[in-house]
């Protein structure tokens, strides 16, 4: 199901350029794609933490995102 919300919401590219370039959250990329990010943390897919307790600035792809890119079928870059 996950693997759908991601085409139908056109959100696996912006998935696939935090996981090959983590984003600051207040980078050009972040603010372009806000709404984006925001489904993507929603759905757990992604996160600025970093550790317990540790947040940080980063967009980093939780294991759930990797997850999803990994079962893509298309060149997935994982």
């Amino acid at each position: 199901m996950a693997k759908e919300i991601l085409q139908s919401q056109g959100l696996k590219e912006a998935l696939q350029a935090i996981y090959l370039t983590p984003c600051k959250t207040r980078s050009d990329f972040a603010r372009e794609h806000v709404e984006d990010i925001g489904i993507l943390a929603c759905l757990g897919f992604i996160t600025l933490k970093q550790g317990k307790d540790v947040w940080g600035r980063e967009w980093r792809v939780t294991v759930k995102g990797l997850e999803i890119l990994e079962n893509y079928d298309d060149n997935c870059p994982c």
